[in-house]
């Protein structure tokens, strides 16, 4: 089936996606040298879905993907909040008070008093909207 082909890609991508900006805990990360340059990575705070997206979870399991991905690797995959994995999961995502607009999100950093996107400066503001490319 076409369909769960491309929702398990987009699944597996954003997983990555998620995991690649998802920082390492670690004491040298805190330098601004290692983290453009060493094996740092910069915190992702939040995923967000537009309201129309139908987004309502992963029909696979966030950690079976992570598997998939990175079992092999020499390096792991940093580990997400649990809370995080469980709202990706179940597709639970919050709206931002009075901010929220047409998105709903989950923060990737455990941090209860994380500001919504829309109420961090423009300037720190890069939405990313991932598409699924055809592969020859």
């Amino acid at each position: 089936n076409n369909s769960a082909i491309a929702c398990q890609t987009f699944e597996r991508q954003l997983t990555m996606y998620i995991s690649y900006h998802h920082r390492k805990d670690g004491d040298h990360c805190h330098s601004g040298w290692n983290q453009v340059f060493g094996d740092c990575k910069v915190n992702l705070g939040w995923i967000g879905f537009h309201l129309e997206s139908g987004f309502d979870g992963f029909e696979e399991p966030i950690e079976k993907h992570l598997n998939y991905l990175f079992a092999d690797s020499a390096s792991a995959a940093s580990s997400l909040p649990e809370e995080t994995r469980l709202e990706v999961n179940n597709g639970i995502l919050g709206t931002c008070d009075d901010v929220s607009g047409d998105y709903r999100y989950t923060s990737l950093l455990g941090d209860p008093d994380l500001l919504c996107p829309e109420q961090v400066r423009l300037v720190e503001q890069d939405p990313v909207g991932p598409r699924l490319l055809a592969v020859d």
